[in-house]
């Protein structure tokens, strides 16, 4: 394979300057297999970590050592039957082969992670073991320590981990839930109006006055036809009625994952050298407040 091939390389190279005539050296320019070796050590890596915290969060949600046997044999009989299956197909091992591995190896530490400590909360709130005033503080850190933990194995595995806690918090059907669901819509405020808030700060006075007939032609355009469009095909051949259809199409929540992906993807197009990548921003900020302002005076109770 081609690590093979690199490693006979330098060792020929290594016995050919022996025999070179003084003054003449060689150097190696391009090694495409150092990405791979690099992918190699990461799997590797990431492969001991993630066997040692989710043996760590077996044996400290569950309490019992004999549970943690279950993971030690999973995961080798597992990246066995992952190689087998690429052997049988004929991948080799590649920068991008290591990188799906490592990728699969986070979402199923994640998943373990998140399930432990969906369960752990679940188990602790049913039998009493928080007091009633420290259910929502304790539930707070434990999302950010389960983050913490998956996020630390493989880089935004965190998100997946606390998607899986509270799906597993929200079907344990625990006697504290409207609190929690209390507690959830307030956190989901302060955050969407603190990424508002970081959107509006890095508008300036120059951006808001470069706004044209364009920015304005580009949010009807995404409120009437783009925002439909994909609403309504989406929903062709479902049972929801056509007014519902047309609530969600026309006011459709919109701007949070828009707000996130412009800041970000938009100044690193710009750092990338393409200048009109920071009209992004301003367009997004346009949009956000257009639909807010729009559906705020237009919709009402029925």
């Amino acid at each position: 394979n081609a690590l093979d091939i690199s490693k006979n390389v330098r060792a020929t190279m290594a016995e050919l300057k022996q025999v070179m005539p003084e003054g003449v050296d060689y150097t190696i320019v391009y090694d495409p297999t150092q990405f791979v070796r690099a992918s190699i050590e990461s799997v590797i890596h990431t492969l001991l970590e993630a066997v040692a915290l989710v043996v760590l969060v077996v044996i400290l949600f569950l309490q019992t050592w004999r549970a943690s046997i279950i993971p030690l044999l999973a995961v080798p009989i597992s990246i066995i039957g992952t190689f087998a299956v690429m052997h049988l197909f004929g991948f080799s091992i590649n920068a991008l082969s290591l990188f799906g591995l490592v990728l699969a190896i986070g979402i199923v530490v994640a998943t373990l992670v998140g399930i432990a400590a969906g369960w752990c909360i679940a188990r602790s709130f049913s039998n009493g073991w928080v007091p009633e005033y420290m259910k929502v503080p304790v539930l707070f850190v434990s999302g950010l320590a389960t983050f913490a933990a998956s996020d630390s194995l493989l880089h935004e595995s965190g998100l997946l981990a606390v998607t899986i806690m509270g799906v597993w918090i929200a079907n344990a059907h625990l006697p504290s839930h409207a609190e929690m669901h209390r507690f959830k819509e307030h956190a989901t405020i302060l955050l969407v109006s603190g990424v508002f808030i970081l959107l509006a700060a890095n508008m300036t006075r120059e951006t808001l006055m470069a706004m044209n007939w364009q920015t304005l032609a580009t949010l009807v355009a995404v409120i009437l036809i783009a925002r439909p469009v994909t609403v309504l095909v989406s929903l062709a051949f479902s049972n929801v009625p056509w007014s519902e259809r047309m609530l969600v199409a026309l006011t459709g929540p919109r701007g949070v994952v828009l707000v996130a992906v412009a800041g970000l993807f938009g100044d690193r197009l710009v750092q990338a050298g393409i200048e009109d990548a920071a009209q992004i921003s301003s367009l997004a900020f346009a949009l956000v407040a257009g639909t807010v302002v729009l559906h705020g005076f237009t919709l009402k109770p029925l």
